[in-house]
Protein backbone atom coordinates (compact mmCIF):
# COMPACT_ATOMS: atom_id res chain seq x y z
CA UNK A 1 0.00 0.00 0.00
CA UNK A 2 2.82 2.40 0.83
CA UNK A 3 4.59 1.66 -2.45
CA UNK A 4 1.35 2.09 -4.39
CA UNK A 5 0.68 5.43 -2.71
CA UNK A 6 4.21 6.59 -3.56
CA UNK A 7 3.83 5.50 -7.18
CA UNK A 8 0.46 7.24 -7.50
CA UNK A 9 1.90 10.42 -5.91
CA UNK A 10 4.88 10.29 -8.29
CA UNK A 11 2.51 9.88 -11.24
CA UNK A 12 0.40 12.87 -10.17
CA UNK A 13 3.52 14.96 -9.66
CA UNK A 14 4.77 13.92 -13.07
CA UNK A 15 1.46 14.87 -14.71
CA UNK A 16 1.51 18.23 -12.96
CA UNK A 17 5.08 18.86 -14.08
CA UNK A 18 4.20 17.87 -17.62
CA UNK A 19 1.27 20.31 -17.56
CA UNK A 20 3.55 23.09 -16.29
CA UNK A 21 6.09 22.18 -18.97
CA UNK A 22 3.44 22.37 -21.70
CA UNK A 23 2.25 25.70 -20.36
CA UNK A 24 5.80 27.09 -20.33
CA UNK A 25 6.47 25.75 -23.81
CA UNK A 26 3.22 27.25 -25.04
CA UNK A 27 4.02 30.63 -23.52
CA UNK A 28 7.57 30.42 -24.86
CA UNK A 29 6.22 29.50 -28.27
CA UNK A 30 3.85 32.42 -28.21
CA UNK A 31 6.65 34.79 -27.31
CA UNK A 32 8.94 33.31 -29.99
CA UNK A 33 6.18 33.76 -32.52
CA UNK A 34 5.80 37.40 -31.68
CA UNK A 35 9.57 37.79 -31.23
CA UNK A 36 9.34 38.71 -27.56
CA UNK A 37 11.01 35.74 -25.77
CA UNK A 38 12.75 36.91 -22.66
CA UNK A 39 15.80 35.45 -20.88
CA UNK A 40 13.65 34.81 -17.84
CA UNK A 41 11.25 32.69 -19.84
CA UNK A 42 14.15 30.76 -21.37
CA UNK A 43 15.42 29.98 -17.86
CA UNK A 44 11.96 28.82 -16.84
CA UNK A 45 11.91 26.56 -19.90
CA UNK A 46 15.24 25.00 -18.94
CA UNK A 47 14.08 24.48 -15.36
CA UNK A 48 10.91 22.82 -16.60
CA UNK A 49 12.92 20.52 -18.84
CA UNK A 50 15.18 19.51 -15.94
CA UNK A 51 12.19 18.94 -13.70
CA UNK A 52 10.56 16.71 -16.32
CA UNK A 53 13.79 14.72 -16.75
CA UNK A 54 14.08 14.21 -13.00
CA UNK A 55 10.44 13.14 -12.81
CA UNK A 56 10.95 10.64 -15.64
CA UNK A 57 14.10 9.32 -13.95
CA UNK A 58 12.31 8.94 -10.62
CA UNK A 59 9.39 7.18 -12.32
CA UNK A 60 11.75 4.72 -14.03
CA UNK A 61 13.59 3.99 -10.78
CA UNK A 62 10.30 3.57 -8.92
CA UNK A 63 8.78 1.27 -11.53
CA UNK A 64 11.90 -0.91 -12.02
CA UNK A 65 14.03 -0.66 -8.90
CA UNK A 66 11.34 -1.19 -6.26
CA UNK A 67 9.93 -4.40 -7.84
CA UNK A 68 13.51 -5.66 -8.22
CA UNK A 69 14.17 -5.10 -4.52
CA UNK A 70 10.90 -6.81 -3.62
CA UNK A 71 11.82 -9.77 -5.82
CA UNK A 72 15.26 -10.05 -4.19
CA UNK A 73 13.74 -9.91 -0.71
CA UNK A 74 11.17 -12.58 -1.62
CA UNK A 75 13.92 -14.80 -3.07
CA UNK A 76 15.99 -14.47 0.09
CA UNK A 77 12.97 -15.32 2.23
CA UNK A 78 12.18 -18.41 0.11
CA UNK A 79 15.81 -19.53 0.40
CA UNK A 80 15.74 -19.18 4.19
CA UNK A 81 12.48 -21.13 4.45
CA UNK A 82 13.75 -23.89 2.15
CA UNK A 83 17.00 -24.12 4.12
CA UNK A 84 15.17 -24.31 7.42
CA UNK A 85 12.83 -27.00 6.06
CA UNK A 86 15.78 -29.02 4.75
CA UNK A 87 17.55 -28.87 8.13
CA UNK A 88 14.36 -29.91 9.95
CA UNK A 89 13.73 -32.87 7.63
CA UNK A 90 17.34 -34.03 8.00
CA UNK A 91 17.03 -33.88 11.80
CA UNK A 92 13.84 -35.98 11.67
CA UNK A 93 15.51 -38.53 9.38
CA UNK A 94 18.49 -38.85 11.72
CA UNK A 95 16.08 -39.34 14.63
CA UNK A 96 14.27 -42.10 12.72
CA UNK A 97 17.60 -43.80 12.01
CA UNK A 98 18.50 -43.68 15.71
CA UNK A 99 15.16 -45.24 16.63
CA UNK A 100 15.66 -47.97 14.01
CA UNK A 101 19.08 -48.65 15.57
CA UNK A 102 17.55 -48.99 19.04
CA UNK A 103 18.65 -45.62 20.43
CA UNK A 104 15.62 -44.08 22.15
CA UNK A 105 17.52 -41.66 24.40
CA UNK A 106 18.57 -38.88 21.98
CA UNK A 107 15.60 -36.65 21.03
CA UNK A 108 15.21 -34.65 17.84
CA UNK A 109 16.19 -31.04 18.60
CA UNK A 110 14.08 -28.56 16.61
CA UNK A 111 13.00 -25.14 17.80
CA UNK A 112 10.05 -23.19 16.51
CA UNK A 113 6.30 -23.51 16.14
CA UNK A 114 5.95 -24.69 12.55
CA UNK A 115 4.56 -28.04 11.43
CA UNK A 116 7.95 -29.79 11.37
CA UNK A 117 8.74 -28.63 14.91
CA UNK A 118 5.39 -29.97 16.13
CA UNK A 119 6.12 -33.22 14.29
CA UNK A 120 9.52 -33.42 16.02
CA UNK A 121 7.81 -32.87 19.40
CA UNK A 122 5.36 -35.70 18.68
CA UNK A 123 8.27 -37.87 17.53
CA UNK A 124 10.15 -37.18 20.79
CA UNK A 125 7.03 -38.05 22.80
CA UNK A 126 6.75 -41.31 20.89
CA UNK A 127 10.42 -42.07 21.60
CA UNK A 128 9.90 -41.37 25.31
CA UNK A 129 6.88 -43.70 25.34
CA UNK A 130 8.84 -46.45 23.59
CA UNK A 131 11.74 -46.03 26.02
CA UNK A 132 9.37 -46.31 28.98
CA UNK A 133 7.79 -49.45 27.53
CA UNK A 134 11.24 -50.92 26.92
CA UNK A 135 12.19 -50.28 30.54
CA UNK A 136 9.00 -51.96 31.74
CA UNK A 137 9.64 -54.94 29.45
CA UNK A 138 13.19 -55.27 30.76
CA UNK A 139 11.94 -55.14 34.34
CA UNK A 140 9.29 -57.75 33.50
CA UNK A 141 11.87 -60.01 31.84
CA UNK A 142 14.13 -59.66 34.87
CA UNK A 143 11.21 -60.57 37.15
CA UNK A 144 10.34 -63.58 34.96
CA UNK A 145 13.97 -64.73 35.14
CA UNK A 146 13.88 -64.47 38.93
CA UNK A 147 10.62 -66.43 39.00
CA UNK A 148 12.09 -69.14 36.76
CA UNK A 149 15.19 -69.41 38.94
CA UNK A 150 12.99 -69.67 42.02
CA UNK A 151 10.87 -72.36 40.35
CA UNK A 152 14.00 -74.33 39.44
CA UNK A 153 15.25 -74.07 42.99
CA UNK A 154 11.91 -75.22 44.40
CA UNK A 155 11.73 -78.11 41.93
CA UNK A 156 15.29 -79.12 42.83
CA UNK A 157 14.47 -79.04 46.53
CA UNK A 158 11.28 -80.99 45.94
CA UNK A 159 13.14 -83.64 43.97
CA UNK A 160 15.97 -83.84 46.48
CA UNK A 161 13.83 -83.87 49.62
CA UNK A 162 10.85 -85.77 48.26
CA UNK A 163 11.04 -88.03 45.27
CA UNK A 164 14.75 -88.81 45.58
CA UNK A 165 14.35 -89.82 49.22
CA UNK A 166 11.44 -92.12 48.32
CA UNK A 167 13.41 -93.80 45.54
CA UNK A 168 16.45 -94.28 47.80
CA UNK A 169 14.17 -95.76 50.46
CA UNK A 170 12.64 -98.12 47.88
CA UNK A 171 16.13 -99.15 46.80
CA UNK A 172 17.10 -99.91 50.41
CA UNK A 173 13.99 -102.07 50.86
CA UNK A 174 14.71 -103.96 47.64
CA UNK A 175 18.28 -104.60 48.79
CA UNK A 176 16.99 -105.85 52.16
CA UNK A 177 14.47 -108.10 50.38
CA UNK A 178 17.23 -109.49 48.19
CA UNK A 179 19.39 -110.19 51.22
CA UNK A 180 16.58 -111.95 53.05
CA UNK A 181 15.01 -114.00 50.28
CA UNK A 182 17.67 -114.07 47.57
CA UNK A 183 18.77 -117.69 48.05
CA UNK A 184 15.18 -118.90 48.47
CA UNK A 185 13.69 -117.33 45.33
CA UNK A 186 13.11 -119.10 42.11
CA UNK A 187 15.36 -117.93 39.22
CA UNK A 188 12.54 -116.00 37.46
CA UNK A 189 11.65 -114.21 40.71
CA UNK A 190 15.30 -113.48 41.41
CA UNK A 191 15.66 -112.05 37.88
CA UNK A 192 12.67 -109.75 38.35
CA UNK A 193 14.07 -108.57 41.68
CA UNK A 194 17.43 -107.80 40.10
CA UNK A 195 15.71 -105.84 37.27
CA UNK A 196 13.74 -103.81 39.83
CA UNK A 197 16.89 -102.99 41.79
CA UNK A 198 18.65 -101.89 38.57
CA UNK A 199 15.75 -99.63 37.53
CA UNK A 200 15.58 -98.02 40.98
CA UNK A 201 19.34 -97.40 40.88
CA UNK A 202 19.02 -95.76 37.47
CA UNK A 203 16.22 -93.58 38.84
CA UNK A 204 18.42 -92.48 41.74
CA UNK A 205 21.29 -91.66 39.37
Amino acid sequence: QKLGSQLIGARDLQQSQFANFIAVVFNAGQEVIVGKIQPHEAELLNQAQQTVQEAVRAAVIGSVGVPLLITLAAGWLVYRLARQMSVSVEALLRGAERVAGGNLRVPVSLSGSDELSRLAESFNNMMAGLASREERLRALLGRMTQIQDEERRLIGLDLHDGLTQLVISANMHLNALNALTGPKLEPPAQQELDVSRSLVKQSID
